[in-house]
């Protein structure tokens, strides 16, 4: 199909700016004038992220989450950070034919493997970010759940007992890793 645009990721918006979306050219678009006023109208917030699913929708589940949970209440560049992971997470469930709301705990290990080991993937990354970034799945999901959106989180933990040596050092640090049974 000639001209068509496939997405197969979910994209990324935030709410606001303080003025109407600019429009490409010529005259602002019907109904973005007064987006501004809709949106607080709406209860979004300020720079307030929009996830729209490849296939143009947005989940008013995740607009809630983003609106009413812990999520709102960390600070900016965590909400960033933890968004864009989010995104990330969410495009790969869409490549495998899921949506966010049905990851499996598989689904986690596979992407633990491939972002930290993944061969192909040109942009791994190490311990430190995995721990943020199953940390802001974690929020997500146990929030889902105790709303009854999920039958249980797909974040599994596990305790990672440490020696004698390493709880006398000063850098160990509890690790919350994907469970493996």
């Amino acid at each position: 199909m000639r001209g068509a645009c496939v997405v197969e990721e979910w994209q990324l918006f935030w709410v606001g700016g303080g003025a109407a979306p600019k429009a490409p050219a010529g005259d602002v678009p019907a109904g973005w004038a007064d987006l501004a006023d809709r949106e607080r109208g709406q209860g979004f917030r300020e720079r307030q992220p929009i996830l729209i699913s490849p296939d143009g929708r947005v989940d008013a589940r995740l607009s809630e989450f983003f609106r009413r949970s812990r999520f709102a209440s960390r600070a900016v560049g965590t909400q960033e950070s933890y968004v864009l992971d989010y995104r990330l997470f969410f495009s790969f469930l869409w490549q495998a034919g899921r949506n966010w709301d049905q990851a499996r705990a598989e689904d986690l290990e596979d992407w633990e493997d491939w972002r930290l080991r993944g061969r192909g993937n040109p942009r791994r990354i190490g311990g430190a970010k995995w721990v943020r970034e199953l940390a802001a799945l974690r929020l997500l999901y146990e929030w889902a759940a105790a709303r009854g959106y999920l039958a249980a989180s797909p974040v599994r933990l596990r305790t990672v007992r440490a020696t004698a040596r390493r709880c006398r050092s000063r850098s160990w640090r509890p690790r919350m890793c994907v469970r493996r049974t």
